[in-house]
């Protein structure tokens, strides 16, 4: 049987995880690409890059956030009927 708690759990922990990510380092490591700048020998594509990881994971973010949501739904839901047959039994 599927553990509702567990896969919270881990969702979680990934989710702090990617925030984390998401919200210091690659904020402090596009501002230290955005102050070196281009003189410094860098490819001018650095910074789109950067600001694509910072894209994505924010998206990732997201999607983690939908996951998260969709599995206490659906636990409750699953609960709900458990309920229900049980008291059928």
């Amino acid at each position: 049987m599927i553990d509702a708690k567990q896969i919270l759990s881990l969702s979680d922990s990934a989710l702090a995880e990617m925030q984390k990510v998401a919200g210091i380092a690659l904020n402090d490591e596009l501002k230290k690409v955005t102050q070196m700048g281009t003189e410094s020998g860098l490819s001018p594509m650095m910074l789109s890059y950067m600001a694509d990881i910072q894209k994505n994971m924010k998206f990732m973010i997201g999607t983690m956030n939908s996951l998260h949501t969709h599995v206490k739904n659906r636990a409750g839901e699953i609960q709900n009927l458990m309920q229900e047959v049980s008291t059928l039994k």
